[in-house]
């Protein structure tokens, strides 16, 4: 179902899992919520003007938090070349899959997706800056787990591969006493899938506080048959500018993240990811933490 809104106050009442945001020194018009659909929770308004576009807003559960998926063609590749710069948290700059000028954000755990139909790169910029939440509307989230929050962890089914990965895992709260990626990272969730009595992929969310920036842990059997569940990391495209080996394949998108490193260890493989902002000596350690976590603490 699409709702049409007449006020911020009342997208928050409708307790979606994430905070939505809206510019200030804005006009904004035509808000709109989906809800009680087939498809994820969103929340879409217009803006006019020397500057004019689009925004949707969500909680993204079917890719790695932080990514600008919109912007992206595949794991690796991008619709043209993609620009980060730095805000309240890294924004992404480019095309997206309909070819408009765009920019995506992730901010508190709400992906921010922008189109912008006229103005220049600073008034972009601008824009992408004045965004803000209701203290309260975020203060209402703050406590939800990353599978609290989305739509496929809650089990609604998907349509698409990453849909189906997501939707099928059985997720509960992940409380991990050790600490496996620093002071700031706790344990939010934990995603398994079990075919004919053996585990055969495990995904894990480390979060910081509100989501400022979350570590993605997600592995598999290597010798599993069932579909919809490994990715397959490899250098190339556009959107990562530095692709290392150490030993595994470290991507980075400079020179504020997000990374993906690849992970193989004892008949596992999988994809470690982490948001921006990150540098790549902290992407690279969290590569090795990833490792020693799978090597002591992964049951399969």
């Amino acid at each position: 179902m699409i709702e049409a809104i007449l006020s911020p106050g009342e997208v928050q009442s409708l307790n979606f899992g994430f905070a939505t945001f809206f510019p200030a020194g804005y006009e904004v018009e035509s808000i709109t919520a989906r809800h009680h659909d087939a498809v994820w929770p969103t929340v879409r308004y217009e803006f006019s003007g020397d500057l004019s576009g689009r925004v949707k807003q969500f909680f993204m559960d079917w890719f790695y938090y932080g990514f600008p998926k919109n912007l992206m063609s595949s794991l690796v590749d991008s619709y043209s070349r993609v620009e980060a710069r730095m805000g309240r948290n890294p924004v992404y700059y480019g095309r997206d899959y309909k070819g408009i000028e765009a920019a995506t954000t992730a901010v508190n755990g709400t992906h921010i997706e922008v189109e912008f139909f006229a103005g220049d790169r600073q008034e972009r910029e601008d824009f992408m800056n004045s965004l803000s939440a209701d203290s309260k509307d975020l203060h209402r989230v703050s406590g939800l787990r990353y599978h609290e929050r989305g739509y496929h962890t809650m089990g609604n089914p998907g349509q698409w591969y990453e849909d189906l990965r997501i939707s099928r895992l059985r997720w509960v709260p992940l409380d991990d006493p050790r600490d496996s990626f620093g002071n700031a990272f706790r344990g939010s969730s934990e995603g398994s899938l079990v075919h004919e009595g053996k585990t055969v992929q495990r995904y894990r969310i480390y979060q910081e506080s509100n989501f400022r920036r979350v570590i993605s842990v997600d592995v598999w059997r290597k010798d599993t048959t069932v579909d919809h569940v490994r990715y397959r990391i490899r250098k190339g495209g556009r959107f990562f500018d530095i692709q290392v080996e150490k030993p595994a394949l470290i991507l980075y998108k400079s020179s504020f993240g997000p990374a993906m490193m690849g992970i193989t260890h004892n008949g596992l493989e999988g994809v470690v990811s982490v948001s921006g902002p990150v540098g790549f000596d902290e992407a690279a350690s969290i590569y090795d933490s990833a490792l020693e976590l799978i090597r002591d603490g992964f049951r399969f």
